[in-house]
């Protein structure tokens, strides 16, 4: 699959599969995952942007950045086994652009050639002048004012000097990589459940990089992680329940609250 886009993702698989029961998935010298029975732990580094399928010890990484290039190793212990594998992520990368907020300028130039001017395509389609898009003298550099999710790219420069035409290799599209939300998240749970009975909440928001989240219980924080799953209920387990989701780039947040009414089962039982 090499090269690899910056803002792309990538799933590292063992072809045939081979189960390991216990095992670690590194970069370089770094351990991403570390597995074993009944469980795994991810690198608080790599929390948000990676997922490991314990039965195929499949990883996948998403929104790759240049420093994600390098070598990539699982291992299991027992019988021992190693598998080793090399990323080369390839593209310009602005990992400080702001939806909403900030300017990208992106530059082209040759070293040679006479009566020069330039294109910009945004995948197959040429970029056009606007109140947002702004191209210099001869096309050669573009600006997008308050860039926006839609603007990511991958943009292509092409070179024309009336006789011939030439543009930048499809390995060095300059993908701009945006810091984006989050939105404000979903929750999906039930409304009233029984005394004794385990309830799991869901939440996700539109993020990127990938939101982290945490869990209140009327105002305490209970837990971390996408899912909360309640213990068996009681009358106490009444109340509200919120999930908050941060991006640890744009340094913002947004929560959502869901009440849960928790009902006596030897109550519904009298009613029924």
């Amino acid at each position: 699959m090499n090269p690899l886009a910056v803002g792309s993702n990538v799933t590292l698989n063992l072809v045939p599969q081979s189960p390991i029961n216990i095992g670690t998935w590194s970069y370089e010298t770094t351990t991403i995952v570390l597995f074993y029975p009944g469980g795994s732990i991810v690198s608080t580094s790599y929390q948000g942007r990676v997922s490991f399928i314990r039965s195929s010890s499949e990883l996948s990484i998403s929104s790759l950045q240049l420093n994600d290039s390098g070598l990539y190793t699982v291992q299991r212990m027992e019988p021992v086994l190693t598998a080793v594998v090399t990323l080369s992520v390839q593209g310009k990368e602005l990992t400080s652009a702001l939806e909403l907020n900030d300017t990208a300028i992106f530059t082209c130039s040759v070293s040679s050639g006479t009566s020069l001017s330039y294109r910009w395509m945004n995948g197959s389609s040429e970029v056009a002048a606007s109140d947002r898009v702004r191209l210099g003298v001869g096309n050669s550099t573009l600006s997008i004012v308050s860039v926006t999710r839609y603007d990511e790219g991958p943009f292509r420069c092409e070179v024309i000097n009336g006789i011939s035409n030439d543009h930048t290799d499809d390995t060095n599209h300059t993908v701009l990589y945006l810091t984006v939300g989050p939105e404000r998240p979903d929750v999906t749970s039930p409304d009233i459940a029984m005394t004794g009975h385990i309830v799991t909440f869901n939440c996700s928001a539109s993020s990127q990089p990938p939101s982290q989240f945490s869990w209140f219980f009327n105002g305490s924080q209970v837990a971390t992680g996408s899912v909360y799953e309640t213990g068996p209920l009681t009358l106490a387990s009444h109340g509200e329940y919120t999930c908050m989701a941060f991006n640890n780039l744009t340094y913002r947040n947004s929560t959502v609250s869901k009440m849960l009414t928790v009902v006596d089962y030897r109550l519904f039982a009298l009613l029924c």
